[in-house]
């Protein structure tokens, strides 16, 4: 039986289970019971499982082609969600940098607002701010900036960043004055 600590990814120390099924936000476990699946996850994100729309719509894309970026496909679908989500916003003027993960747009959005502010005054500023328990990916860039110390223990790691305030959640904070 291999080890389970030699599986190099972020996990909980949770029992394993089966999930044998899906159903909305419901993972159904080999012995009957379900487990309400509150990860929101890659690829059923706020949708939950099993959502008969999004495997319609799965099943649509896939059959015309599996994976197309925007420099080989038209990017017309891209433009219709960049004005879907600028409408949304009420900015329908903006621009969009659409991302294939949480990780790369955490980056993109970094990488944008250095150089935002660079255009803007001419100054390079490398502050960025973050919770002592804040997450932003599994690259080496979103756990430098991101504060979670178990993740990320060596300063060296961390590119000189570091969070800037603690977690605003009650059970961080000390008793209030």
């Amino acid at each position: 039986m291999p080890q389970r600590e030699r599986l190099l990814t972020s996990s909980r120390p949770l029992p394993d289970f089966e999930a044998v099924g899906s159903n909305g936000p419901w993972l159904h476990r080999a012995d009957g019971r379900r487990v309400l699946d509150g990860s929101s996850g890659l690829l059923c994100a706020n949708v939950g499982q099993s959502n008969p729309f999004v495997l319609a719509r799965i099943e649509e894309q896939f059959c015309r082609y599996s994976f197309g970026g925007a420099a080989v496909v038209q990017p017309r679908i891209q433009m219709e969600l960049m004005e879907r989500l600028c409408q949304a916003v009420g900015r329908p003027e903006d621009s969009v940098a659409l991302t294939t993960c949480g990780t790369l747009g955490v980056e993109v959005a970094v990488g944008l607002a250095r150089n935002i502010v660079r255009v803007r005054d001419g100054k390079r500023r490398e502050d960025i701010l973050t919770s002592s328990l804040s997450y932003h990916g599994n690259s080496v860039f979103t756990l430098a900036v991101a504060g979670n110390q178990i993740r990320n223990p060596r300063p060296e790691d961390r590119y000189g960043l570091g969070p800037a305030f603690p977690a605003p959640y009650p059970p961080t904070h000390g008793p209030r004055p």
